[in-house]
């Protein structure tokens, strides 16, 4: 019988091109957690974003947001790492106002952008429904940060050093890709953060089942043989004990059976 479900979100629950979580994923997490197995959702994504996207069942599963930077469960922070002010500074100020760069800095239920650009901002604040607030300093976020992205092309050498994530011994550069860099505390990843739950549950590898699709999935997905990667990147197939054409046929089996094989 399995313990834990943990899965990614976009490109994996959330299909590419889709901006809504669907009903069947809805009603196969609702069948899942009814059966006492743990669900949880690791993303790259912040944790009011991912709050919105999972409403209807945001009282069954564990969060575990930027990129493995928290563990939230019911409101409640079971585990953080936010990135120290000195490395947040040493990283976005000398981006500000360089080669039409924007800085989204994520708080829990905030996300702060430093942008010249209106329609990246309009864009944000649509998709994150308005838990956006625009600083022009550092010093008005008066909270925890717990990522750092950075939307556009660095054009200078001293930008594209500061992104290339090897300035700083306090940072990890987590993902680049799709126009976006994007940075967490050292040593913050989605693994480490799903090996917190684990311990916690005292669930064993083989009582998990990982499910992912992309880079910042792979450690992750290299927790247990029951990991399975979503069919397109081809290091997280590498990593995955085996490829699926979608989550939904895997949550389908789990729903069922209550485990891969059972």
């Amino acid at each position: 019988m399995l313990k834990l479900v943990a899965c990614d979100v976009d490109g994996t629950l959330l299909p590419h091109g889709h901006t809504q979580i669907s009903d069947e994923i809805v009603g196969l997490i609702k069948e899942i957690t009814d059966k006492k197995i743990i669900f949880a959702v690791a993303s790259g994504r912040p944790y009011h974003n991912l709050k919105w996207l999972f409403e209807k069942v945001e009282d069954r599963i564990f969060f575990i947001p930027s990129d493995g930077a928290m563990i939230l469960h019911n409101e409640k922070i079971l585990y953080k790492k936010a990135i120290q002010p000195f490395a947040m500074v040493n990283t976005v100020k000398p981006l500000i106002g360089r080669d039409s760069l924007s800085v989204v800095l994520a708080g829990k239920y905030i996300s702060y952008v430093m942008s010249e650009d209106k329609e990246f901002k309009d864009k944000l604040r649509h998709d994150n429904r308005n838990h956006i607030i625009e600083v022009s300093r550092l010093d008005e976020i008066e909270e925890d940060v717990y990522k750092i992205s950075v939307y556009g092309s660095a054009k200078s050498a001293f930008s594209r050093q500061i992104m290339s994530g090897r300035h700083s011994d306090m940072l990890d550069l987590i993902y680049e890709d799709n126009g976006w860099t994007e940075f967490v505390a050292k040593g913050v990843n989605k693994a480490l953060a799903l090996k917190y739950v684990m311990k916690s549950l005292k669930a064993p590898a083989n009582e998990i089942v990982v499910i992912g699709d992309n880079i910042n999935d792979v450690e992750m997905l290299k927790l247990t043989g029951n990991s399975r990667a979503v069919a397109g990147h081809p290091e997280a197939e590498r990593a995955a004990g085996s490829i699926v054409e979608n989550a939904e046929e895997i949550l389908r089996i789990i729903a069922r059976k209550g485990d891969l094989n059972g």
